[in-house]
């Protein structure tokens, strides 16, 4: 576990450090958009992000997150809608071109 405080952390609002009056740890469910470059400049690196589906599913989406899958070269395509399911988003990595 990490150990933050509001110390580990200094917030600006238009060059004035700002005090932190509420701090919580959270463990609220994340929503994270993965976006891979799919350009013939990565190809190389696309074996080693089909290895990285479960990695990315057990850390980031933990038990209640949800993630959607997005590619781009010369266009954007998104390859999987935000989703709970953890296979839907390994496969859409697994299956990254």
């Amino acid at each position: 576990m990490l150990d933050l405080t509001p110390k580990t952390f200094h917030v600006f609002d238009n060059g004035v450090e700002q005090k932190i009056a509420h701090w919580d740890l959270g463990g609220d469910p994340l929503a994270v958009g993965l976006v891979i470059e799919t350009s013939t400049q990565v190809r190389a690196m696309i074996p080693t992000i089909h290895n990285l589906g479960s990695i990315f599913t057990e850390t980031v989406m933990a038990l209640d997150g949800e993630a959607a899958v997005i590619t781009y070269d010369d266009e954007i395509n998104v390859v999987q809608p935000f989703t709970h399911d953890h296979d839907a988003v390994e496969k859409c990595i697994a299956d990254t071109k």
